[in-house]
């Protein structure tokens, strides 16, 4: 799972719900069925069926079994498992009872087998692979989605409460998976900052709290500066290597600018067009690359000031996305 920021431009607050819609995750929900495309495991396993093979284990009498049946495996002591496990061998535990792969002992070995040879048709093997994934309608195995499908709920505000830099606006609920984190609920040095307002009342300027956290991350996280008395450890805990700043942002003092400035992963406009820089995965890692989160950022940053201009009356709001 992940949270991430998206940023939507509408021309009324209310029409949030309806501009996020074609965008919902498919969980079943029948009124996003004018989204959802089929995807057809047939498709794909065509050529899995005509051209490939699977592993299996072939008796001496010429009979065939998975790689990982219990006729391949012999009971064992638990300190042979466990020697067995060091090696990196094949075994198996249940219970108390212990097993390791043992092919010698019953004159087998590992052979290739086509699919072509395991199954006479093609709809045999389909209906052996995947019989539960049957879809009447479709007559054909596979299941429905969405391929827009970038988030399963959202929020105003939500974990990046008070975000967005204006003169005037409306602030959101913090998100619940939050309610451990002071900082979170801590408004007291955000003033001037919202989740939702008229773009007439945005202003992108620096946050300047944010712009010395930013440096003092960098000087510990990069830079290998001792932490200082007072400080919280936890700050300055990250994923991404010292590298992948240094590649990403070249000098400390872009990355705070960088990091100091309004900005959100993703972006709705009031065209129903959705734009972000990558694909969001577990735990908040994208696959965006540094040349798709550049022009991103510069995409972001322009769009935003074209609707003001144009727009004025308009709304910005910040949602916390989770997928």
């Amino acid at each position: 799972m992940s949270h991430f920021t998206l940023t939507v431009i509408s021309e009324n607050q209310n029409d949030i719900d309806k501009m996020m819609e074609p965008f919902k995750e498919y969980d079943g929900e029948l009124w996003l069925k004018p989204y959802l495309k089929f995807k057809s495991y047939s498709e794909e396993n065509k050529n899995v069926y005509e051209n490939q093979t699977r592993k299996m284990v072939k008796l001496i009498d010429g009979s065939l079994y998975d790689i990982y049946d219990q006729i391949c495996f012999k009971e064992v002591s638990q300190e042979e498992y466990e020697k067995a496990e060091n090696r990196g061998e094949s075994t198996r535990r249940n219970n108390k009872s212990f097993y390791v792969k043992d092919l010698n002992r019953i004159g087998a070995i590992e052979i290739e087998v086509p699919y072509k040879e395991l199954y006479a048709t093609f709809e045999e093997y389909m209906k052996d692979r995947f019989s539960s994934e049957w879809n009447e309608e479709q007559q054909d195995y596979g299941y429905w989605h969405n391929p827009q499908g970038y988030y399963d709920y959202w929020s105003i505000g939500g974990r990046w409460r008070r975000i967005l830099p204006a003169s005037q606006g409306s602030v959101g609920e913090t998100s619940w998976e939050y309610t451990m984190d002071k900082e979170a609920f801590d408004d007291s040095e955000r003033e001037g900052y919202y989740d939702s307002t008229q773009l007439k009342y945005f202003n992108n300027s620096i946050d300047n709290r944010q712009y010395q956290r930013s440096i003092r991350f960098w000087e510990v996280h990069v830079e290998k500066s001792p932490i200082q008395k007072g400080e919280d450890a936890s700050y300055f805990f990250d994923m991404y290597k010292p590298e992948y700043y240094i590649r990403r942002y070249k000098t400390k003092e872009n990355y705070a600018k960088i990091n100091s400035e309004f900005y959100t992963y993703a972006m709705l406009l009031p065209d129903g067009q959705w734009y972000q820089p990558g694909n969001m995965g577990w735990f908040g890692w994208s696959d965006d690359s540094d040349e798709a989160y550049d022009k991103y950022r510069e995409f972001f940053k322009k769009t935003i000031l074209e609707y003001k201009e144009k727009f004025p009356d308009y709304y910005i709001t910040v949602l916390d996305c989770h997928i």
